[in-house]
């Protein structure tokens, strides 16, 4: 959660334009789930 709300922050400070910002934060929280599930699955 920490890292998501780093990443959202990095993204809204970094990125001026408005409408990439959206798209980016949009695609951050939907790839963000999968690479969880990838990476859980490999530990066990």
């Amino acid at each position: 959660m920490l890292l998501t709300g780093a990443a959202v922050a990095g993204i809204w400070s970094f990125v001026d334009d408005l409408a990439l910002r959206l798209a980016l934060v949009v695609l951050l929280l939907l790839v963000l789930p999968a690479v969880v599930v990838i990476a859980l699955d490999r530990r066990s």
